[in-house]
Order: structure tokens, then C-alpha cells, then sequence
């Protein structure tokens, strides 16, 4: 507290002396901090109004019966609206009439302007070091939801495109979030050139900074969360407003990044990214800072590790533990499973996963495991080697798995060397037997070899098709499965070539072209496509009825038949209903994406039957939790299409994010799964051709009778959003006809549920889930469960009335069961191993 303004409401009685005399005695007391207190002789009236109001808002409370009337409720908002209207209209007019008291001051009368003018003249006596920022978006203690959305965005800004110029502001488009940066860190000199600078003692921010690093300092190593330092600069001499502090935290933490350690609950980041950034918009207690000193340890270990790790600068503490952590982070998730490295490198694996200290890291863990000198201390050299042994054995490891696989295949498909030649037979080799044996697994590896040129992309697509899971989430027995699936695929492919060879083989599609130029035209233009066999009886038809006509036409010049032809089939090039098409030629990208269920399968296969000239990029944004029967599908389509289904993974799984979200389940109002797993590694994808200056045209799976739906709303004017069922008019009834048609149906997993194959989907039906519950028990320590999902929880577990199972809903024991979810995890989890036991001996 750094003082009061106080507008008092006298009781009944009270004399003016008497009234005078209480308000200095206040004054005296309130002493060194200002009190400034203000008498109307009329202020009662706002006595009756604050009744009034405190009445009406407790009518609810009292009256339990007003929840189950919303006429009554509204009756009763509507008039709190109005008393608080009145009240603030009479104190607002009596404020500007008033007598004001303080200490050691004679009582006079102020204007609304006057009072303002004290009032800033005591608070510049106080917050004598509060900086001058000419922004009003965020310098308030509460800042308008539009105000902390354009935080947001600049805070992501200046964690991603920290050392560009302008934070990559550039253009005439003016954001919001391009107004904070320009006032907060252009002005103020904290971000020049591309890079942070820490504020020198003459500038308006330098308050700041000595504050922050006397509150590192007096911590004595200890992390200080971001929290502890907003409000320390909140207090006075400073007064910073509580909207400004997550951006200068930010800044803070660049300008200092060489002395400062940064942690996420609790772990020690290689860098502030777009994760810290989402911790400290969140709550900024989930961000901690810590100083790191370079005192009492070994300057040859940093110096060793600096040359190992190809450092440019000094070799310091925190700069060599980041790099360190940064490239195991960089590695793939298998390689931090994985128990088929050397002893010594799991010992090294499992500290780096666990480090939170840079210091402790460096100085201490890593030493330890290797042999101490006879003086007692150990060799710093001797801890660089076996961290880079390490760290190299690490990083090799996947691209040898991949190897050792690509090596396996290519033996057993009898391909002789890796060079450039020998792969294109191959690929030749794959494109001849295309379509022939009807095994759509089979079909997904010949069309993965069709564009196979060695690559560990290539490589890690395959290997994802011979065990329906991508080899970075792999785990050691997934390896083994995945020898055997390439083994056995290899020996079906060189059955189909002998089928292939002795059959001979016919084209069931026929590719087509037409070259056409106009005088009118500025250019000739070219168009590809591709007819079925069942097509060919309807082109004969109409070809036939076009000679016919153009036989009994008046003009026998074979000139103007042939410029009428070129008329009529430049009308059909332009046609208004060929919009896609006419997109497929320019330098676009399509991209659909594919979530393993019914829609967006049956959209992959309508653009392959209804565009086939139209290149499209499909795609799966993998959560980490999807059920085996999606991995499955997903393969079988991948044969169907002919093409690969590119996975997207996001940076981090489902579990990292169950975890930041404090153990709460996503839900129709928390949709952080959607955000966090399907959303941002798209737009991440999609970034790459935006900023190559390429058009992404995204095709979305909703249909017709989905009118509630409207899908991904893109705010980039090159990221184009096209909804080909709702323009087609195709409805749920249309998609399966789709699915059937094609051969493909539908994913195993709507035996026995609903929606989605994700393992947690909120979007499921309540009863569809052996694999939720199994999921939970095995994935959660203590979930945050709400009320709703525990009574979900509840019948999910009670009465599984999904066909996969069977089980009666009228299990013995359903009330009391339900009754005991209020009792916490500790009931919910023994009712959830229950049930599965139960279900299991139902199974068998």
C-alpha cells in the first residue's frame, strides 16, 4: 500500500468539529503514507444506494429458488444495473463538491481537475523511479482481453524473432502488436539492430533491470520466479503497472541471457522459446529465474567444453550448459527411449534429461562419471570426451537405425548399391506394379518407393508403414517389428513384379493433355488429367455425337471446325465451375489434412477421383495418443491415394501438455489439444511456403449437414481455406458412400465408438472407452477431473455400451460407485482398475 483516498459516509449525529477532529487523527496515524479524505454533507444518499445494491446482489444467495427462474434473475440484473448507474452518477457528482482533509493540511475544496493534480503530485513523490511509457493498451493494472491477445503475440514475437530486425516487423501493416513493440522496447532502446540491450543508468527502464538483479543476487542461487520480480517492480520507488511486466520480463531475461538461467516449472531451458512464452502468459510463477556465477568452479572444464562444443565467445556456465541441453533436445524422442546405446551414454542420457542446474551439470554430475584424478579433483578434459563421445553416440543412433533398415530393404528388394541409377530403377520398378495387388498396406510402401531417393524422410516414411507408427516414436520392439514388416513387404513386392511380368500390364488410368493458343490469349494454355477405363464408353459417347453434329454442319472447312473446337474447349478451360482446377496451375500448394476418421479420409479420396490434376500435400498432425486401428488406416489410405501422408509432430506430445495444463483433460471449453497438437505444427509446415511466398490452398473435411461447423479461419491472406463437401453438397450419407465405394470403409475403430481416434477426445460419447480409462491409468498420476468429467469418468467406467465390449450397464455397485468419485483419485482410480479388470475377464 502507498497511500488512501477515502470517501467517507458520515453516521447520524456527527458534528462538523467532531468530524474534523476524526479525519486529522486518521491523518497523524496513517503517517509517513499520504491519506486524503473526503467530506459531503450529502453523502448519505449513497449510504441508501450501497444498501440497496448490497441487498440485491445477496437476494441470490439467499434465495436458492431464483437459479431456476431466469425471469426473475434477469428482473433483478436489470435493477443492480440501474442502483449502480445511480451510485456512480452521485459519486461522481459529489466528489467534485467535496471538502478535503489531510494531514498537517488546512481542509479546502478541489475540483475534479485539482484533486487530479494532487493526486499526481503524491504519487511522483513516491514512485520516484517509475518509468515514462507512452502506452496506454498496457500500462494498467488490468489490461483489456484485445490488449493481452496483442501481449501475447508480441511476447511470441520477441522469444522466436529475437535477433531480427524490428522483431521482423516490416510493411505497413501496423498490428496492435506492432504499436507495443514500436512504444515498449524501439523507444525505450531495449531492442536496437536485432538484438537486446540492457538499459544504462540514464534511461527511463534502468530501475528496472538494478531492481531484477538485486533481487537475483539477494537470493543467494535460488530461482526467483517471474511473479516475485513483476511485483517487486510494482512496489515503489517504481509502481510498474502490472500489463507491462511479462514483455520487460522478456526483455530481462535476452539482455541478461549470459547470466541468467531460465526454468519452466521447475526444468532448466536451453532458451526462452514459444513453450516459456506460453508459461509466462499463463501464470508467471511457472517461469523462474536464476543467476549463475561463475566463482569457485573449474575454468578449465568450461574452456574444454567451450572448444568440444564449437562455442563462439567466452565459455561460460550458462552459454555451455544451453548448448548442451539444446542438442540433446534437438534429438528425437526415440533416442530418449531407446536401451540400446552403451551403458556410459545412458548414464550421461538420463542426467541431461533431469538437469535443472547448470552449475550442478556441469561441475558435478558429469564429472562424477568419470575417473577422479588422485589429488581428489577431476579431469576437465576427460569430462568434454566422454560428453562428446556421448552426445555423438546419441545423435548417430537414429540415422544408424535408419541406415541399418534402408541396407535390409534394399537387400531383400535385390537392389545392388545406393547409387543414383540403382534408385531410379527402383522407383521405375515401383511405379510399374502400381495398383496391381489390391493390398492397400502393400499399395503405401509401393507408392512410398515410387519417390524413394534415399533420404532419412524417405527412409522414416517406409519404416512408418511397416509397423503403422513413425520411427521417432518408436520404441525398441518396434524396431524389431519394423525388420520384420520391411522383410515381408520386400517379399510381396517381388511376388507382384513376377505377377506383373507374367500377366503384362494395362494402365487402368489414361493421362490426357490439350495445348491451346488464341490470338486473344497472352499466353497458350496447358492442361493435364487423367480418365478411368469406366470412363472410356461416355467419351466414346460424346465423341461420337460431336462428329455427328459437326457432320451435319453447313461449314465443311476443316479449318473452321477446327477453330470452333478450340472456341468450345477454351469456354471449358474457363469454365467458373473448374475453380480448383484453375488453382492447381499456378504456383499453389494444396494441402488437406487427414485426422484418421471418416471425413477426412473420404475428402482425400474425393479430390484423388474428382481432381486428380490437382497435386495434393496430405498430412496427419500425430497427438501421441491415437488408437493402433488410426495408424492402420491412415496406411491403407496412404495405398489407396498412392501418395505419402506426411506426419507433422508437434514439438512436444500430449503428455508435456497434460502436464503444463496442470493435469486437466482437454474439453469443449479448453480445447488446448486442438491448439497446442493439430494446429500449431500446421501453421508451423505451412510458414515454410507462406514465407517462400507461395499460396496454400487447405482443403477441410466438413460436410454439408454441418452447418455449425465452419472450420480453420485463417488470418493470412495467402493461406486460403476451401470446403469442397459443403460446396458439393455432400452429406454424412455421401461420405460413406464415398468410403464404401472406394473400398476403403470406414476405420475399425467406429465398431465401438463414435468420434475421433484420439485416445482422449472429449468429442467421444461418454460410454465408448476401455481405451480412455486404460489410457488415464496408465498416462496420469492425479488428473484435475471437473465435476462433469467426473460423473463422465463415472459412466464411462459403469456401463461401456459400445458393441466392442457389451458389458451390462446395470453393474452391482453403480451408485455407490458414482457416489465415491466425490471422494477423489485415490476411488476414481480404484474404480477405474475395477472396471478394467472386469472388462478384461468380460474379453476373455
Amino acid at each position: 500500500m502507498i497511500g488512501r483516498i477515502v470517501f467517507t459516509l458520515p453516521m447520524d449525529g456527527e458534528g462538523e468539529q467532531e468530524l474534523e477532529s476524526t479525519y486529522k487523527r486518521a491523518g497523524q496515524a496513517h503517517k509517513p503514507l499520504p491519506l486524503i479524505i473526503g467530506h459531503h454533507g450529502d453523502a448519505i444518499g449513497l449510504l441508501e444506494l450501497s444498501r440497496e445494491l448490497e441487498g440485491l446482489n445477496s437476494l441470490e444467495t439467499r434465495f436458492t429458488e431464483l437459479r431456476g427462474d431466469p425471469i426473475a434473475r434477469r428482473e433483478i440484473d436489470a435493477r443492480c444495473t440501474e442502483v449502480r448507474q445511480k451510485l456512480e452518477e452521485k459519486l461522481h457528482s459529489l466528489i467534485g463538491e467535496c471538502l478535503w482533509f489531510e494531514a498537517d493540511e488546512k481542509p479546502r475544496k478541489l475540483t475534479k481537475r485539482q484533486l487530479n493534480e494532487r493526486l499526481s503530485t503524491l504519487a511522483d513523490a513516491i514512485f520516484v523511479d517509475a518509468p515514462h511509457i507512452h502506452n496506454e493498451l498496457l500500462n494498467c493494472s488490468e489490461p483489456s482481453s484485445n490488449a493481452v491477445s496483442a501481449r501475447t503475440k508480441l511476447m511470441k514475437r520477441m522469444a522466436i524473432r529475437a535477433f531480427d530486425r524490428d522483431l521482423g516487423f516490416e510493411g505497413k501493416n501496423y498490428p496492435a502488436e506492432r504499436g507495443l513493440y514500436i512504444s515498449l522496447l524501439q523507444e525505450t532502446g531495449i531492442h536496437v539492430d536485432g538484438r537486446y540491450r540492457a538499459p544504462t543508468e540514464r534511461d527511463t527502464l534502468f530501475p528496472l533491470w538494478r531492481e531484477a538483479d538485486r533481487l537475483l543476487e539477494a537470493s543467494e542461487h535460488s530461482v526467483v520466479t517471474a511473479d516475485e520480480v513483476i511485483r517487486k517492480w510494482s512496489e515503489n520507488p517504481i509502481g510498474l503497472k502490472s500489463g507491462l511486466g511479462p514483455v520487460f520480463i522478456i526483455a530481462y531475461l535476452f539482455s541478461r541471457r549470459e547470466r541468467v538461467a531460465v526454468y519452466g516449472e521447475g526444468v532448466f531451458q536451453s532458451s526462452f522459446n514459444e513453450l516459456c512464452v506460453e508459461f509466462l502468459a499463463r501464470d508467471p510463477r511457472d517461469i523462474g529465474l536464476r543467476r549463475v556465477e561463475m566463482e569457485g568452479f573449474i575454468g578449465e572444464t568450461l574452456e574444454a567444453l567451450g572448444i568440444l562444443l564449437k562455442l563462439k565467445g567466452k565459455a561460460e556456465p550458462l552459454a555451455v550448459a544451453r548448448k548442451i541441453i539444446g542438442e540433446f533436445d534437438a534429438l528425437v524422442p526415440w533416442t530418449a527411449r531407446t536401451q540400446s546405446l552403451s551403458p556410459q551414454t545412458l548414464q550421461v542420457r538420463e542426467i541431461l534429461k533431469r538437469a535443472s542446474d547448470p552449475n550442478k551439470l556441469l561441475f558435478d554430475d558429469l564429472p562424477r562419471l568419470t575417473e577422479p584424478l588422485p589429488d581428489g579433483n577431476f579431469d576437465a578434459n576427460a569430462t568434454a570426451i566422454l560428453l562428446r563421445d556421448a552426445l555423438a553416440e546419441m545423435r548417430a543412433a537414429y540415422p544408424k537405425v535408419l541406415d541399418d533398415l534402408k541396407l535390409l530393404m534394399l537387400k531383400e528388394l535385390d537392389v545392388r548399391g545406393q547409387s543414383d541409377a540403382a534408385l531410379k530403377d527402383l522407383r521405375d520398378r515401383a511405379d510399374n506394379i502400381r495398383q496391381i495387388g489390391g493390398d492397400l498396406r502393400l499399395e503405401a510402401f509401393v507408392g512410398r518407393l515410387t519417390q524413394f531417393h534415399g533420404t532419412r524422410e524417405d527412409m522414416e516414411g517406409i519404416a512408418g508403414v511397416a509397423v503403422n507408427k513413425l520411427p521417432r516414436d518408436w520404441n525398441d520392439g518396434d524396431r524389431e517389428r519394423a525388420t520384420v514388416g520391411l522383410v515381408e513387404l520386400a517379399k510381396s513386392f517381388l511376388k507382384t513384379e513376377t505377377v506383373a511380368r507374367v500377366k503384362g500390364r494395362k494402365d487402368r488410368r489414361h493421362a490426357l493433355a490439350v495445348v491451346l493458343g488464341k490470338d486473344d490469349m497472352p499466353q497458350s494454355l496447358f492442361r493435364e488429367f487423367q480418365i478411368s477405363d469406366v470412363d472410356r464408353s461416355d467419351v466414346a459417347q460424346l465423341a461420337e455425337t460431336l462428329d455427328l453434329a459437326l457432320s451435319n454442319a453447313d461449314q465443311k472447312s476443316r479449318e473452321i471446325i477446327l477453330a470452333a473446337l478450340i472456341e468450345v474447349t477454351s469456354k471449358y478451360l474457363h469454365a467458373s465451375d473448374e475453380r480448383l482446377r484453375g488453382e492447381s496451375m499456378n504456383s499453389n500448394r494444396h494441402v488437406l489434412g487427414l485426422s484418421g476418421g471418416r471425413d477426412s479420409a473420404a475428402l482425400a479420396i474425393y479430390m484423388r477421383q474428382r481432381y486428380p490434376e490437382i497435386d495434393v500435400e496430405y498430412f496427419f498432425t500425430d497427438t501421441g495418443k491415437e488408437l493402433p486401428e488410426v495408424y492402420d488406416y491412415l496406411t491403407r489410405l496412404e495405398g489407396y491415394l498412392g501418395k505419402p501422408i506426411r506426419r507433422l509432430n508437434p514439438d512436444r506430445d500430449f503428455d508435456f501438455w497434460l502436464k503444463s495444463y496442470k493435469n486437466y483433460l482437454p474439453s469443449a471449453q479448453s480445447r488446448w489439444c486442438t491448439k497446442q497438437l493439430k494446429l500449431k505444427p500446421f501453421e508451423k509446415w505451412a510458414r515454410e511456403y507462406l514465407e517462400a511466398g507461395d499460396t496454400v490452398i487447405s482443403y477441410v473435411a466438413i460436410r454439408s449437414d454441418e452447418e455449425y461447423r465452419e472450420g480453420y479461419q485463417s488470418n493470412k491472406d495467402k493461406l486460403l481455406v476451401r470446403l469442397p463437401f459443403k460446396e458439393a453438397s455432400i452429406d454424412k450419407s455421401g461420405v460413406i458412400e464415398i468410403l464404401e465405394g472406394s473400398g476403403l470403409g470406414l476405420p475399425a475403430y467406429y465398431d465401438w465408438r463414435t468420434r475421433s481416434g484420439c485416445t482422449f477426445c472429449f468429442f467421444q460419447q461418454k460410454l465408448s472407452g476401455y481405451d480412455c480409462a486404460s489410457g488415464i491409468l496408465k498416462h496420469l498420476k492425479r488428473p484435475n477431473f471437473t465435476r462433469s468429467q467426473q460423473l463422465n469418468m463415472a459412466h464411462l467406467l459403469l456401463g461401456v455400451r459400445a458393441s466392442r465390449f457389451q458389458i451390462s450397464s446395470s453393474l452391482k455397485g453403480r451408485h455407490r460407485l458414482e457416489k465415491s468419485m466425490r471422494g477423489g483419485w485415490s476411488e476414481l482410480k480404484h474404480a477405474c482398475s475395477l472396471t478394467l479388470f472386469a472388462l478384461g475377464k468380460r474379453l476373455t
